[in-house]
Formats: C-alpha cells, structure tokens, sequence
C-alpha cells in the first residue's frame, strides 16, 4: 500500500508572495520531493518559477498553468530541479536562468552574485551560496524580505553536499551573507 504525500498537487501559499507546490518523486535525495516555488508580486498578472522539478509531465503542466510566467530561475543544477528545463520552456516560453551555461533557455544571460532582477512586479537578489553544489544559489525576494535556499538549506533532514565539488566550508562562509531581517 502506497502513501500520497498530502501536498502533492496542492499550491500551498508561504508568504504574500512566495508559494510551494510539491512534486511527487519522494525519494533518498528529494525527500517528500522537490520543492518549485511560484513568487507572484500582488497586482501582477505574471510570476517567477524557480526550480521546476525534474521531467515529471504533470507536475510541469500543473506550474504552468498557474499563470504567465515571465522568468524560470534554477538554484543549482541537480536533476530533480532541472530535469524538466527543457519541457517547462517549451510549455512557457518563459526564459530560464540559472549559474550552469547548460540550462539557460529563451536567450537568457548565466545569474550572477549580487545581481538584482526586477521582473514581474518582484526585486529578486541572487547571492552565490556554493557548497551544497558549486553553482548554487539563494534567492532573496526582497519585496518581503525572505530567501529560497534551493537545497542549500532543507526544511527537513540534513542537506547533502555533493561528491563532485560540494564544500561545507564554502557553504557555512557564504550563507553568513544572507540579510538578518530574512525570514527562513
């Protein structure tokens, strides 16, 4: 007898802005399974989607249909967050920006450390917080002053730092960077 996670399918909002939905491929590395957060300014017809999920068909019909979406960010490069890269641009048209060269869709430029987007009615900073994976990044939604973490930092469990070039000493330094009025 198999258990469905009660959140699977189901868009659970954060914060005014910041909402989950959860995709279903529970397993060792994805837990309960991969986070994609939809950010969506008050007023705005368009959003942002950061991490799609992996090639999973109706967890990507299931995010793009919640609304225009006007950018796709990925916060590092492991499959359950980029699998899907190619499917969700295709069903979007929405541009895809991420450190990794390899992901970027629609004519998008790499994300860079310090870098500050403004799209959608949002004011996303991206800050470089390697360790977890080498071109992992955090995303501060300073319109309400919270940070997605990628899996830099899990809501459960322990992060894993990545055999090719995770570093637990580049991680401790660089989440030091993160603003003291973000929430978690």
């Amino acid at each position: 007898m198999s258990t469905v996670h009660p959140a699977y399918a189901q868009l659970r909002r954060v914060t005014d802005i910041a909402s989950v939905l959860l995709e279903n491929n529970p397993g060792m590395m994805t837990l309960d399974g991969t986070n994609t957060w939809i950010l969506h300014a008050p007023g705005s017809v368009e959003c942002v989607v950061v991490d799609p999920g992996d090639n999973d068909e109706e967890h990507l019909q299931r995010v793009a249909g919640i609304g225009p979406v006007a950018l796709t960010l990925i916060t590092h490069r492991h499959y359950d967050h980029t699998g899907g890269v190619d499917r969700f641009h295709e069903l979007t048209s929405a541009p895809v920006r991420s450190v990794d060269p390899t992901f970027l869709r629609g004519g998008a430029s790499a994300l860079v450390d310090g870098e500050v987007i403004e799209v959608a009615g949002l004011k996303l900073r991206i800050l470089a917080t390697p360790g977890h994976t080498a071109d992992s990044v955090s995303i501060v939604i300073e319109n309400d002053a919270s940070v997605l973490t990628g899996d830099t930092i899990l809501g459960r469990g322990t992060a894993v730092l990545d055999d090719s070039d995770g570093d637990l000493g580049i991680t401790s330094h660089h989440c030091g960077r993160w603003p003291h009025s973000a929430k978690d």
